[in-house]
């Protein structure tokens, strides 16, 4: 469940995994050439440089990343902390899930 951005367009699947590379990379000043072989290493995603940086230009319009190049090189960080980006992503969900009720998330998150 991703949160939604001010458009009401949320992170695409594929676009979640890379934000997850960047927070695990510490979340700012992440190299883009970093993050295929990243992606590869933990989720098996074989992506083309390519495509990573189509991913990154939607997040960028979303408002999840900030890019810029120094010299020949890109970089990318997180627009705000793992931990804001995270607790966004539990409140949709409990919202979704749960009817905004967080005592019942609670409940079912205990019980597994």
């Amino acid at each position: 469940m991703a949160i939604q951005d001010k458009y009401g367009v949320a992170l695409s699947f594929h676009e979640e995994l890379i934000l997850k590379a960047i927070y695990a990379m510490g979340g700012k000043n992440v190299p883009t050439k970093s993050i295929g072989p990243y992606l590869e290493k933990h989720f098996g995603c074989d992506y083309a440089r390519t495509t990573i940086v189509t991913f990154l230009q939607r997040m960028v319009k979303k408002g999840y990343v900030i890019s810029y190049r120094d010299g020949r090189e890109s970089f990318q960080s997180a627009t705000m902390p793992f931990e804001a980006y995270i607790a966004e992503c539990m409140n949709d969900f409990c919202e979704l899930w749960f009817d905004g009720n967080k005592n019942k998330m609670m409940k079912c998150i205990r019980n597994t």
